[in-house]
């Protein structure tokens, strides 16, 4: 008898029937574009459309609304049911899923509005300049020494700095925030001094954390580089030496004990 023959097509769909173990560990993301929460499964014919939600106007009193909608929470809220149910087809105890948000490096977001400060600074004391071109003796005897001593370890920051970060294009193209360009028309020198004061307060929390968020780049780059450092020879190294002086076996009677 001659041997019997499955057409291509039915063995195209037998193929594609059997179970993909690897199918099932893989990514998909969710992303909010325009107005609506777009699910991108890289197993589903195309994207598809959760919703969509409310986007806030960019606010630019906050360096970290440059991009509009995206860098905002408000599409959170139509994400959450579907991540709910999603997790809520497992077993209890099961964990065969992970949540990962990709997020902006804070440090960007903390550079660009310690620009916004410098940026605000400079047109406030430009101002004053105008009304009162003395209204530096004002200052406290501290103030008045941070003014003279325009450094980044004691001063206040007025311009590009190695130390934070901050070149000269991050503050010429900062945003003033609306609170301040609208008490730079006014002609009173003690509004200004008081704004002036609340720039000088808030940029010293804006440059701790930077440096907070630096160090905090520093430790993980730090770990990284230990994980991938092989520490076989020396575990061998060192167990081999416990085994020597007869530490090794002590210790295995005593956790068998």
């Amino acid at each position: 008898g001659g041997k019997s023959t499955t057409p291509a097509k039915s063995k195209r769909a037998a193929k594609e029937s059997e179970p993909d173990d690897d199918s099932a560990f893989h990514f998909i993301a969710y992303m909010p574009i325009g107005d609506s929460v777009w699910k991108l499964d890289g197993l589903d014919r195309q994207p598809q459309n959760l919703g969509s939600f409310e986007p806030q106007p960019p606010d630019i009193s906050n360096s970290n609304s440059e991009h509009g909608n995206t860098d905002s929470t408000e599409w959170l809220s139509t994400i959450k049911p579907v991540l709910e149910a999603r997790m809520a087809e497992y077993e209890e105890g099961q964990i065969e899923f992970g949540l990962l948000a990709l997020v902006k490096d804070p440090t960007i977001h903390h550079r660009a509005q310690l620009g916004a400060n410098i940026a605000s600074l400079l047109a406030v004391e430009a101002r004053l300049d105008l009304l009162n071109p003395d209204w530096r003796a004002f200052l406290s005897s501290g103030a008045a020494a941070a003014v003279a001593d325009d450094t980044a370890a004691t001063g206040v920051l007025r311009g590009a700095s190695a130390v934070y970060g901050i070149s000269s294009t991050d503050v010429d193209t900062a945003p003033i925030p609306d609170s301040i360009k609208n008490k730079l028309p006014t002609t009173c020198p003690t509004a200004l001094m008081a704004a002036r004061e609340e720039l000088v307060t808030s940029q010293a929390g804006l440059r701790l954390a930077v440096k907070e968020e630096e160090e905090c780049v520093r430790q993980d780059e730090e770990k990284a580089a230990c994980r991938r450092r092989d520490y076989g020879p020396f575990i061998q190294t060192w167990l081999r030496m416990l085994a020597d002086n007869g530490t090794l076996q002590e210790m295995v009677r005593e956790q068998l004990a």
